[in-house]
């Protein structure tokens, strides 16, 4: 069993952030382990705030998990702050695993989730091993209108691999781009009806799951792509809104 770390905010209603990143890596065999970066008060329906954990609270948690556990992966969402980001870096300076981070910068519902301008995540985005923005935290870090174009400007922002998700391009399909400075990878799934939390959240988790598992990188994407799709085939409404992914 591997250890899989997720750096997010915590959700205490469970459909995003540290608890669905638990529970997807659980179903894939790893052991979880959890920093909390922010509180976000939310539910199935709406965010109601983002609270920043202290940034020394936010470093004796990196400190006590990283100087005990043999983290493997590490999985990152919202990063409330630049210096939340400087930290991390810092924190990971000699970590040499696969490191996903998704840049939750606004939930779904567009409350703010970065307290910062985009580019203050750039010295955080260049160390990264996989960088998931969906089109619209694309164009928060590039300007581009083409799906290449976004491409090309991503991956002059980081050493690692880009990951363009395709929920919110447009198309019969719901398409992603992966792109490792050579080749450009298309995957496609069928668009279903069912706007769910935590997809992004989800699908960073499974890439780290499936690359932990020793995936290579366009196989793990495959495989993390599919598992959403059957996710959101099995999501359940159980509050009074938004329906909540079933790994």
């Amino acid at each position: 069993m591997k250890v899989a770390l997720t750096v997010a905010g915590f959700d205490p209603s469970g459909a995003s952030g540290t608890l669905l990143d638990a529970r997807v890596l659980s179903k894939l065999g790893h052991h979880p382990a959890a920093v909390v970066s922010a509180l976000v008060p939310q539910n199935t329906c709406r965010v109601e705030g983002l609270f920043p954990v202290p940034l020394g609270q936010f470093s004796l948690q990196l400190k006590a998990v990283l100087t005990d556990l043999p983290v493997r992966g590490v999985k990152v969402g919202v990063l409330p702050t630049p210096a939340h980001a400087r930290e991390l870096l810092k924190a990971l300076e000699q970590f040499n695993g696969p490191l996903v981070y998704d840049p939750v910068l606004r939930s779904s519902s567009g409350s703010p989730l970065f307290n910062g301008k985009p580019e203050e995540l750039l010295p955080f985005i260049r160390r990264v091993t996989l960088f998931t923005p969906n089109a619209e935290e694309a164009r928060a870090f590039c300007r581009g209108r083409s799906v290449r174009e976004l491409l090309e400007c991503l991956k002059k922002l980081t050493d690692g691999a880009v990951l363009l998700k395709g929920g919110h391009l447009s198309g019969e399909k719901a398409t992603d781009y992966l792109y490792d400075g050579k080749k450009v990878y298309a995957f496609s799934a069928e668009r279903l009806p069912v706007d769910a939390r935590g997809t992004g959240c989800f699908l960073s988790s499974a890439l780290l799951g499936y690359l932990l598992k020793g995936l290579p990188l366009e196989r793990a994407v495959e495989e993390a792509k599919r598992a959403l799709t059957e996710a959101l085939k099995r999501a359940v409404k159980l509050g009074a809104c938004r329906p909540v992914l079933v790994p």
